[in-house]
C-alpha cells in the first residue's frame, strides 16, 4: 500500500530560524531548543538563512555542512503551520524557572555524569558534520598532522576582549599564559606531548610554540580578519567563498 504520510506540522515539529549572531549563542539557542523538543516529543527543524557555511549554494543554509536534525524539512513544517522561533521569540534560554532550559529525560536525570553530559550529547548531535564537511575535516587533519592523543586549546581574542571589557556578564580575556599553565596540567596528567590550538591571534600560537614542550597544530588561516573590535561574523561571512 502507499507510504504513511509524514506528519510535519506544528505539534511535531518546531521551527529555529537562527539570529545574526555568534555561532556558540546559536547552538546554545539550539541546544535548549533540542532539549525542549526532547522533553515534548518534537523533532528541532532548522529554517532561514545560517552565517557559518562555506562555498555552497545560496540556499542551502545549514545543510552546507551539517546532517538535518529531522527528517521533516522546513518547508513541511511551514505547510504544517509550525511556528518559527527566533531569538525574540519569548522561550527562556537561561532561566529554568521559565522554561526547563536544562531538561534532562528520566532516564538520565540522576546519571552520575550529570546534566553537562547530557547538554553535550545534544550538541553532538546538532553538529555532526554531512559526508562534505567530513571529507573537509580529514584533509585538513592529514595537512596539519592532527591525530589523536591530542590536549585542544580554544583561545578567542578581538572582539570577545573587547566585549569582555565593556559587559557586566562576560568575563575578561585571560593572559596566554593562563592556557598554557592549564595545557601543561593536562600533558602532564595523561602524558599527551600534542596540542591543537584554535585561535584568532597569531601571538598565541606563537607562545604556544615557545614552549617548546609539545608539538603543536595550528590551522594555516590568515587570522588577520579576525583584527577587529567589533562583532566579527559579519566580516568573516564576508570573506567566506
Amino acid at each position: 500500500g502507499p507510504s504513511a504520510r509524514r506528519e510535519c506540522g506544528q505539534h511535531q515539529v518546531m521551527l529555529f530560524e537562527a539570529p545574526p549572531h555568534g555561532l556558540g549563542t546559536n547552538i546554545h539557542y539550539m541546544s535548549v531548543l533540542l532539549a525542549k523538543t526532547v522533553e515534548e516529543g518534537r523533532a528541532l527543524v532548522m529554517t532561514g538563512d545560517w552565517y557559518y557555511r562555506f562555498d555552497c549554494a545560496g540556499d542551502d543554509g545549514w545543510a552546507c555542512l551539517l546532517r538535518p536534525l529531522s527528517a521533516c524539512s522546513a518547508e513541511e513544517a511551514k505547510a504544517g503551520g509550525a511556528p518559527v522561533h527566533w531569538r525574540s521569540v519569548p522561550l527562556s534560554y537561561s532561566d529554568p524557572a521559565m522554561s526547563d532550559s536544562h531538561y534532562t529525560p528520566p532516564a538520565y536525570r540522576h546519571h552520575s555524569r550529570g546534566v553537562l553530559w547530557w547538554r553535550s550529547q545534544l550538541v553532538s548531535f546538532l553538529l555532526r558534520p554531512n559526508n562534505r564537511l567530513e571529507r573537509m575535516l580529514q584533509q585538513t587533519r592529514t595537512m596539519i598532522g592532527y591525530r589523536h592523543p591530542i590536549i585542544g586549546v580554544q583561545v578567542r581574542r578581538g572582539d570577545s576582549c573587547a566585549h569582555g571589557e565593556t559587559s557586566t556578564l562576560r568575563p575578561g580575556c585571560q593572559g596566554v599564559e593562563a592556557y598554557v599553565a592549564r595545557a601543561r596540567e593536562m600533558a602532564a596528567l595523561y602524558g599527551v606531548g600534542r596540542v591543537f590550538v584554535a585561535t584568532d591571534d597569531d601571538t598565541v600560537v606563537a607562545a604556544f610554540r615557545a614552549v617548546g614542550e609539545w608539538e603543536v597544530n595550528v590551522l594555516p588561516v590568515d587570522r588577520s580578519v579576525f583584527e577587529s573590535s567589533l562583532f566579527i561574523d559579519s566580516t568573516t561571512r564576508t570573506c567566506t567563498p
